[in-house]
């Protein structure tokens, strides 16, 4: 019943079949690679998709970088696709960045075809301010029917704020460090993505 007048059969006698893994978070630069020699080191491991969230590059070359880092991908046999970066710089008035992405800037990215949602929201207190800019790109980014990711880095799973984060149109989050915070997340409404790291 599967099959039609389309159905390609292939043999495939002693070879294994495994689905292609998916990356959900990833910043490519700090592994200090391009996106080539990346590939070229995930892809014998099965990793078929990434995420990327380049803010790093972004910090210091805007839109401009974060176009050359997808147009370098562009042909790989690793799916590339963007998570906009929504905070660059990371904390405005305490670094000078190469680069400011406001909401025209982040609009523009998110009109990409490799645009696949809102990076990591580190903004916190921004979402709960109600900062202009901040809720603009959360809006910006639901006007176009993708996810908004989060970065709640506060531990405590009985924060009212997280609540609040969520409310805002945070769908995931990858900061949990303790199994009661990933709980209190995922209470929330927040996917919860494992990650395995050296931060502790």
């Amino acid at each position: 019943h599967t099959r039609g007048r389309e159905t390609e059969t292939l043999a495939a006698e002693g070879a294994y079949l495994v689905p292609g893994l998916v990356d959900t978070h990833l910043h490519v630069e700090s592994a200090m690679l391009t996106v080539t020699r990346f590939a070229e080191a995930v892809l014998p491991h099965g990793t078929t998709t990434v995420f990327i969230d380049n803010h790093e590059l972004a910090n210091v070359l805007g839109l401009e970088g974060m176009r050359w880092m997808l147009d370098e991908a562009d042909g790989l046999p690793l799916n590339v696709l963007l998570a906009v970066p929504s905070c660059v710089p990371a904390l405005p008035g305490f670094e000078d960045a190469g680069a400011v992405l406001g909401p025209a800037e982040l609009r523009t990215a998110l009109a990409w075809p490799e645009a696949a949602g809102l990076g990591e929201l580190m903004n916190m207190p921004g979402v709960l301010a109600g900062d202009p800019d901040v809720h603009e790109a959360i809006a910006a980014t639901l006007e176009r029917g993708l996810p908004v990711t989060g970065h709640w880095s506060l531990a405590g799973q009985r924060d009212h704020r997280l609540q609040a984060y969520a409310a805002a149109a945070v769908d995931s989050d990858h900061e949990s460090v303790f199994r009661e915070d990933a709980l209190a997340k995922l209470r929330a409404g927040i996917w919860v993505q494992f990650r395995e790291s050296s931060a502790g």
